[in-house]
């Protein structure tokens, strides 16, 4: 009798909202406060995240009530295991493929189960539909959040492109779990609207909306950064190598609009050694590669290219194409003097060779630079 008492004492504690009072609900939103009545209290827990006081329609003892938001809470609970040891790309891949992999399929499993409960409470009264709705956008929120947490090999975390790829992927397998937080939230604002009773419950979902936003956009941000190295010409050449002696590049531009022809030509050539890379790789496949590529592009109020295309190539290397618009992607040229402008570029790539005694000149002279002097 006396387990039962206590027993039935920990639901109401439960049904009240917890052991404790706050006046702050989701990340400083206001979710209580003022007059509550007796055994309620301002935050009801849920795992490691809080909720608004619950509302009399949704009462935790009931078992129809309580059997889906216990389901909740145990989802809510989980975490993905944490990487043990130095994180390598070895060991990043071996969490990937047992402990993560395990992690989310048992996680995805449970969150099913839960949601399809929290679904079934949908013909019950206006307060219990928003509860269940906000617990599922939740649950949702808390796997987007559990995969954002995942570790990043090395490898991929040092390089812009596969950082690039990485988080495009990352991004596609959020953005889906992100809206459906998003429409669960907004369905309990909509029926909060005209619930009193679900005052609480209105701002936390106009703020559970927010974080899903956030949670999206700063995703989205990372990507728009690690592309941006991806074409900065500093990557070009730190990936591919400066380019090899000899290899010479001409530019000649012709300009429509406020922006001088010989400038767009002259910011190409002094900015030649990412095209030359390019260049130098395409050579490592091709000894004898030359030839001429036009690039038409828009150039920008502030300088910056976009919609760049190749209109003519000789070279006929699709590498080195891509490799040379990317390189312009990154450019940022003289800005128009007025609006905006639009370019043709011909760039001519090709090997001039270097005579013998020029090479041997050059050899002598470092050589000598490196030996020691009486006044050393």
């Amino acid at each position: 009798m006396k387990k039962a008492m206590l027993g039935v004492a920990a639901l109401c504690l439960m049904a009240c909202g917890g052991s404790g009072t706050t006046d702050d609900g989701w990340d400083g939103e206001d979710t209580a406060g003022g007059e509550e009545p007796a055994c309620r209290l301002s935050e009801t827990p849920i795992a490691g995240y809080r909720l608004p006081v619950l509302p009399t329609g949704y009462d935790l003892l009931e078992p129809r009530h309580r059997e889906p938001w216990d389901q909740a809470q145990a989802v809510l609970g989980q975490s993905a295991p944490e990487l043990t040891g130095e994180p390598t790309d070895e060991s990043v891949q071996a969490y990937f493929d047992g402990p993560y992999t395990q992690f989310l399929s048992a996680h995805r499993e449970a969150l099913v189960q839960a949601e399809t409960s929290l679904n079934e409470l949908s013909e019950d009264s206006a307060d219990v539909r928003a509860v269940a709705s906000t617990v599922v956008g939740l649950m949702y929120y808390h796997m987007a959040v559990e995969m954002l947490r995942a570790p990043v090999p090395p490898r991929v975390a040092s390089d812009p492109v596969m950082t690039a790829h990485y988080l495009s992927a990352i991004e596609q397998g959020v953005q889906p779990i992100l809206q459906t937080v998003t429409d669960r939230a907004e369905y309990c604002v909509h029926v909060a609207a005209s619930v009193p009773e679900l005052h609480r419950w209105q701002v936390y979902c106009f703020a559970l909306v927010g974080h899903a936003v956030l949670q999206a956009h700063q995703v989205h941000s990372m990507l728009v950064e690690a592309e941006e190295q991806a074409q900065s010409p500093e990557y070009i050449v730190r990936r591919w190598g400066s380019p090899r002696a000899g290899t010479n590049l001409g530019a000649h531009a012709q300009v429509q609009g406020n922006l001088n022809s010989d400038d767009v030509a002259h910011y190409v050539t002094s900015h030649q050694t990412p095209l030359l890379a390019c260049y130098h790789r395409a050579l490592d496949e091709n000894e004898g590669l030359h030839g001429q590529l036009v690039l038409e592009f828009d150039i920008a109020a502030d300088g910056t290219p976009g919609a760049i295309t190749e209109t003519v190539s000789t070279l006929g290397n699709a590498g080195l194409s891509n490799c040379v618009q990317t390189v312009f992607g990154g450019f940022h040229f003289p800005a128009p003097t007025e609006g905006t402008a639009h370019a043709s570029v011909a760039l001519d790539m090709r090997i001039i060779p270097i005579p013998q005694e020029a090479l041997e000149g050059s050899a002598g002279a470092a050589e000598s630079s490196t030996t020691p002097t009486a006044a050393e």
